[in-house]
């Protein structure tokens, strides 16, 4: 199937996927939905996405807000000094953004090893575009 936003989309592992290329990086798509429910979920991927720089900064802001103080307090290597905000976000690189039936959406990060030792970040913002949860993942 070839969505004009999204391009070509296939079901695979009983979710549509696709792969959009934003400032260079090429980014995963997912919708983690029935398979009969893409019409009614086109219109919500549609505005993320001609958003997707701007809930970039958001999100890694977010996950700045939320997971600074684990990172200087629990995952410092000995010696290391605190991490930046600016650091912390400059880190992140975004690999995923799944949709889901409820209309929540999922921010999925690599984060660069001295991070959190090979961990991700997935950021979940709810059907109102509110950022409401990060945390570690892998």
């Amino acid at each position: 199937m070839n969505d004009l936003i999204l391009g070509e989309m296939s079901w695979k592992d009983d979710v549509y996927q696709a792969n959009i290329n934003i400032g260079g990086k090429d980014i995963d798509i997912r919708l983690d939905i029935a398979r009969d429910d893409l019409e009614q979920i086109l219109p919500r991927v549609h505005k993320v996405i001609k958003k997707i720089v701007q809930y970039d900064k958001q999100a890694k802001k977010f996950a700045c807000g939320e997971l600074l103080d684990l990172k200087n307090s629990n995952w410092l290597e000995e010696g290391e000094k605190n991490c930046t905000a600016k650091t912390f976000q400059s880190s992140l690189n975004l690999i995923e953004v799944s949709f889901f039936d409820d209309e929540a959406v999922s921010f999925e990060y690599e984060a660069e090893e001295f991070l959190f030792w090979e961990h991700g970040i997935q950021i979940t913002m709810d059907e109102n575009n509110e950022f409401i949860e990060a945390e570690l993942v892998g």
